[in-house]
């Protein structure tokens, strides 16, 4: 278990909050992202969870051992905390083979050469690379690489893994590949993780917790499902994949039926919204994701949350259909089948599910 307190660091004197009283707790066995833009501070808390930055103030915690505290003067070095870091440049050692770069770490830890070669060997074998241990570093491709970097921090038996954005430099393709096998390898071990990224479908994928960062702090946390689904922010709403954001006004709150709301180009009924329901009269904002949008050249009879547009543009995607909408001045944006044709100019209709959208405070 990971817990961080009020953690805090500064630059410049102070000017500069990189963290900014952060806290939250990464349980056993599971894997945890920061997920936000760059500067957003993400790997700035992650250096300090290493030991590679000491903060200014709050406490870090790992499976209950205090390794940062400022109240109590509390400082444990890098080299004492077991964790096992794979950063975003691989790190590998040029000059070294794939086995010495896997075994280099583990020299000074009091264990005898034939159990460094017994370690480094079974963690190559754990990312697929054994038989590669004689191979210069550098002859390997960059998903081989990244696959070293994480062989040489499995095999010092850590108790936590740090990832520093340890796939921003793949091609797409294999970070699709590289981030499956890192969620196996994790889950298999069962070794509990902090991970970072700025990549959105990435963190969606692997993580069982998402805390979203902005401005040296965390604006929310939750599973993927719900960050992604019902996020509780308009800054969640719109980092993590694409959103349309309305504003509307609440008329009214049934439990029966849910919130009656306002809008632009007419009326909606929401039955998901935040646990502070918000009162009577209130501006919020509506939050439809494009996916869960339904788009029909005739009348949609017999449902709530209908109303006629005009086709702005439609842009094939392959996996979709990008369709952009006017509905009575407001902009929508729709992704429907790609087998479906809507001619630019066409008059459509929307029709959105009551229980497929989020109302948020505005």
């Amino acid at each position: 278990m990971i817990e961080i307190k009020t953690l805090t660091k500064t630059y410049g004197g102070g000017d500069v909050r990189a963290v900014d009283g952060i806290g939250f707790t990464v349980e056993t066995g599971s894997l945890f992202t920061l997920l936000g833009p760059s500067g957003c501070g993400k790997t700035t808390t992650l250096r300090c969870v290493a030991g590679l930055e000491k903060p200014d103030s709050g406490e870090i915690r790992l499976f209950g051992e205090r390794v940062y505290s400022s109240k109590s003067n509390v400082f444990v070095a890098p080299s004492r905390r077991r964790v096992g870091m794979v950063f975003q440049s691989y790190a590998i050692w040029p000059h070294m083979t794939v086995f010495q770069n896997v075994a280099y770490p583990l020299k000074g830890k009091g264990w005898s050469r034939k159990e460094m070669r017994t370690r480094a060997l079974d963690a190559l074998k754990m990312v697929n690379l054994d038989g590669y241990e004689d191979r210069p570093a550098p002859k390997l491709s960059g998903g081989q690489q990244q696959r070293v970097a994480l062989a040489r921090a499995m095999a010092s038996d850590p108790k936590v893994f740090l990832f520093d954005e340890p796939l921003s430099n793949l091609d797409a393709k294999l970070r699709e590949e590289m981030r499956g096998q890192i969620r196996q390898l994790q889950r298999e071990l069962g070794i509990t993780s902090l991970y970072v990224t700025h990549d959105q479908v990435e963190a969606l994928s692997i993580s069982d917790q998402i805390a979203i960062m902005d401005g040296g702090r965390i604006i929310e946390v939750g599973r993927p499902r719900d960050i992604y689904l019902h996020p509780h922010s308009q800054f969640a709403a719109q980092f993590v994949g694409l959103t349309n954001i309305l504003p509307a006004s609440l008329k009214g709150d049934d439990d029966r039926v849910g919130l009656r709301l306002e809008v632009p180009f007419g009326e909606l009924v929401c039955t998901q919204a935040e646990t502070n329901r918000p009162a009577p009269d209130s501006r919020v904002m509506v939050l439809i994701r494009p996916e869960n949008l339904r788009l029909s050249i005739g009348k949609i009879e017999n449902q709530p949350n209908v109303w006629s547009g005009n086709v702005i543009s439609s842009t094939f995607l392959g996996e979709f259909l990008d369709v952009a909408v006017s509905c009575n001045g407001a902009r929508l944006r729709a992704r429907i089948s790609p087998f479906s044709e809507v001619p630019d100019g066409a008059d459509v209709y929307l029709h959105v599910a009551p229980e497929e959208f989020s109302v948020i405070s505005g």
